[in-house]
């Protein structure tokens, strides 16, 4: 077929009247910008009968898109009427759809497929090991504030964050009894700079304001994780913290040892406690996020 006839039956399906509504398989635009009737089967004059707009597409005057009939009143607005049978009338396929997954939003409104009550997850990093070298209790004790090469970036909300953390008696620091055990506290912080001996730092180092039960960034209650740690074997210490990100986007937390007290009738200062090991599969910190 010549180009000049192709554009002439272009011309010939495409209707637009007098007040600029453009129709495109029909002579009989219906109220709106575009109007769609792939099947050709509306009526001539008039309105179209509902049987007839199954197939039609609209773009109304509002800038609403109509699928299946033609007065939308939605930005989408898709109306199914099946015959006989049901037939859904949306169809998502992005590689997270599956068997009675409903659809889930995010904060910004992006959509995908997800189970009901699903609840997404955060983990931390571990960096690297960090050696924690148990200072004198005497004449006060030491609030060290020590980054712990560990962290944990969360968006804007409410979190709960999981701390699984192991802490080892490093070589030659090994005791004899089980009754060798220093107490040891961690927290998250909003910077990695070390403390200068007290428990809240001019330099910001110290507990997060952005942990509840931090009164204005002092360690109040729900604000440390604490376990006693021996000098015989390993040590697991858990816990978690309640995080509220207030602000508008991602903020990274830093995991800092506090500090690490024991019996006054121990001598054991100059131990050395190695944590925060990457290679030990018990370090998790986890955050989940509460409504």
């Amino acid at each position: 077929m010549k180009p000049v006839y192709k554009w002439m039956l272009f011309f010939l399906c495409i209707t637009i009247s007098s007040s600029a509504q453009v129709g495109i398989n029909t002579s009989n635009p219906q109220s709106g910008a575009l109007h769609i009737d792939p099947k050709n089967d509306n009526n001539v004059t008039g309105a179209p009968a509902s049987t007839q707009t199954v197939d039609d597409v609209i773009i109304s005057s509002a800038g609403n898109i109509g699928i299946g009939h033609i007065a939308p009143t939605y930005k989408l607005d898709i109306w199914v009427r099946p015959s006989g049978t049901s037939k859904p009338a949306f169809r998502l396929e992005d590689g997270t759809e599956g068997d009675s997954k409903i659809l889930l939003s995010d904060a910004s409104g992006n959509a995908s497929w997800g189970y009901p009550g699903e609840i997404s997850i955060i983990r931390g990093v571990y960096t690297k090991t960090t050696n924690y070298t148990i200072p004198s209790i005497s004449p006060s004790l030491v609030y060290a504030n020590m980054y712990a090469n560990a962290y944990i970036k969360l968006p804007k909300g409410r979190w709960v964050v999981m701390v699984d953390h192991r802490v080892d008696p490093a070589s030659g620091s090994y005791g004899t009894s089980y009754l060798e055990r220093s107490f040891f506290r961690l927290t998250f912080s909003d910077n990695n700079l070390s403390g200068d001996g007290t428990l809240y730092p001019a330099n910001g180092a110290g507990v997060s304001k952005d942990i509840e039960g931090s009164a204005n960034g002092t360690a109040s209650i729900g604000s440390l994780i604490s376990a006693n740690v021996n000098f015989r074997t390993a040590t697991i210490i858990s816990g978690f913290v309640i995080i509220n990100n207030k602000t508008s986007s991602t903020k990274t937390y830093y995991l800092k040892i506090v500090n690490s007290a024991y019996p006054t009738h121990l001598n054991l200062t100059g131990r050395i406690l190695t944590s925060a090991n990457p290679a030990h599969t018990e370090n998790r910190i986890i955050a989940m996020p509460l409504q």
